[in-house]
C-alpha cells in the first residue's frame, strides 16, 4: 500500500468552455430582425433620398446604396452577430425591395392624385418639350399596349436597379462592419458578449 501512496496523483484540468456559440444567422423574411432592420433603414433613407432626387438623380442612387449599408448596420446592432458578405447582400436586397415597394406605391398614388391624366399625358408633355411629338408618336402614345409595355419595362428596370444597388451597399456594410461588431462582443462589459 505504501507504493500507491508514493505515486503522484494525476490531476486532469478541464478547460473552461466559453458561452455557447450563437445560432446561425438566417437572413430572410422569416427573421424578424431582418425585416425590422430593412424597414427601419428604408424609413431613415427614403425621405432624404427623395428630396435629393429632385436635384440630382445620381445622389438618389447613392441613397439606395446607403439604404442597403444601413440595413446591414442595423441588423448587426440588433442581432449582435457578424454576417458574411453574401448575407449582407441578402439583407441589402431586402432593404432595396422595401424601398422599391414604397417608391412604387407612392409614385402610383401621386400620379393618380396629380390630375395630370396619366402616363400617356405625361409622356406626350415630355415629347412636346423635346420637340419629338409627331402624329405617329401621338398615335403610339394612345395605344394601351404600348403604355402597358412601358410601365412593365420601367418597373422591372427600377426593381433591378433598386435591389442591386442596395445589395452592393449591403455587401459593403457586411464587409466594413464585420470586424467592428465581432470586437464589440468581446469587450468586457459589452451587452453583446
Amino acid at each position: 500500500m505504501d507504493a500507491l501512496a508514493d505515486e503522484p496523483i494525476a490531476v486532469l484540468e478541464v478547460p473552461v468552455a466559453g458561452p455557447p456559440p450563437l445560432p446561425a444567422v438566417s437572413i430572410g423574411f422569416r427573421n424578424p430582425d431582418t425585416v425590422r432592420s430593412a424597414l427601419l433603414s428604408v424609413a431613415i433613407t427614403f425621405l432624404p433620398s427623395s428630396l435629393v432626387a429632385q436635384f440630382s438623380p445620381v445622389l438618389f442612387l447613392g441613397g439606395l446604396f446607403v439604404n442597403g449599408l444601413l440595413g446591414v448596420l442595423l441588423f448587426l446592432r440588433k442581432s449582435g452577430r457578424s454576417i458574411t458578405t453574401i448575407e449582407g447582400a441578402r439583407q441589402g436586397w431586402i432593404s432595396g425591395l422595401f424601398f422599391f415597394g414604397i417608391t412604387f406605391v407612392l409614385s402610383t398614388a401621386s400620379l393618380l392624385v396629380s390630375g395630370k391624366g396619366g402616363i400617356s399625358d405625361i409622356m406626350r408633355e415630355q415629347a412636346k418639350i423635346q420637340g419629338t411629338l409627331t402624329p405617329d408618336v401621338a398615335k403610339i402614345l394612345d395605344e394601351p399596349a404600348f403604355l402597358a409595355a412601358v410601365i412593365f419595362i420601367a418597373s422591372v428596370v427600377l426593381f433591378v436597379l433598386f435591389t442591386s444597388l442596395a445589395s452592393v451597399g449591403g455587401m459593403l456594410g457586411a464587409r466594413l462592419f464585420r470586424n467592428g461588431n465581432a470586437n464589440r462582443s468581446e469587450e468586457p462589459g459589452s451587452k453583446l458578449g
